[in-house]
């Protein structure tokens, strides 16, 4: 019995994963939090994807971003001390104040600055702006087209909600995803019809309700690539109470991000 005890005393106490009513956890409970079964492999994959991670906000509303290599957009002009940032356009379009922010090592977020949209498309819910980057240590690293790929059906992914001074993270399920198919924005709509993408979008369907600050928020995977972009929530029926309930997570597809960006990149051309 000694001998156990003392044991046990030189382990120290155990680490426990400590989560919200959300499921959400602090970033720097990541290792612990991420230390059981197939999760354990999304450590590597945010390592890859966080310093690509933006804080987007318009009006009242706070969510993600991640930032884009700005040549896949080369007649936008975007200086050196700019970064481009696809987000969520509900967050951004048609707010008098757009603020965007990177997070330096530590996950800590820096100095906000205010961005301008330069392309938006409100049915699918995906818009890119342009800000200053300010701080060099937030200076982010950015996506290209072969750091996105689709989801598949059961896998985890790691994704973020945004607080004024860090993130909170958890863990989602894809529970399906198809673009124009089943399971696209057509049939979404037509149980939810209050669901702002078009009916063609294509989109990812997580398996609960995302968080208040998670729109915009890139869905990281395993290998750090970016299978998506969160838009909304899904409503369920008003319960007896009237108190509105949520059912799972509508995301952008990544087939849907390429789309949208060679669509940006045509309508960003100079006139002839």
């Amino acid at each position: 019995f000694f001998l156990a005890t003392l044991s046990l005393a030189l382990e120290g106490p155990m680490e426990v994963c400590e989560k919200d009513d959300e499921g959400y956890f602090a970033e720097e409970d990541l290792p612990v939090c991420l230390s059981n079964g197939t999760e354990q492999e999304l450590l590597a994959g945010w390592r890859s994807a966080q310093s690509k991670l933006m804080n987007v906000s318009g009006g009242l509303e706070t969510g993600g971003g991640i930032a884009i290599d700005p040549s896949l957009l080369p007649d936008l002009t975007v200086a050196d001390d700019e970064v481009l940032v696809l987000t969520a356009a509900h967050i951004v379009v048609g707010k008098e104040y757009r603020l965007v922010g990177g997070y330096d090592s530590e996950g800590q977020l820096g100095r906000l600055h205010q961005g301008r949209v330069v392309y938006a498309d409100s049915g699918l819910d995906l818009a890119l702006v342009v800000a200053k980057t300010g701080d060099a240590s937030v200076r982010p690293a950015s996506l290209n087209y072969y750091d996105l790929r689709k989801a598949r059906p059961g896998e985890a992914v790691l994704t973020y909600a945004a607080d004024e001074e860090e993130r909170r993270l958890s863990v989602f399920s894809v529970q399906s995803n198809s673009s124009y198919g089943d399971v696209g924005g057509a049939a979404v709509r037509a149980a939810h019809p209050e669901v702002m993408v078009r009916d063609s979008a294509g989109v990812t369907l997580l398996s609960r309700p995302d968080s208040p600050g998670n729109s915009g928020s890139p869905l990281i995977a395993s290998d750090g690539r970016i299978l998506g972009l969160v838009s909304q929530r899904l409503p369920s029926r008003l319960s007896d109470s009237s108190e509105q309930s949520w059912t799972a997570t509508v995301a952008i597809d990544a087939d849907e991000i390429r789309r949208f960006l060679l669509a940006a990149r045509s309508n960003l051309l100079p006139p002839r």
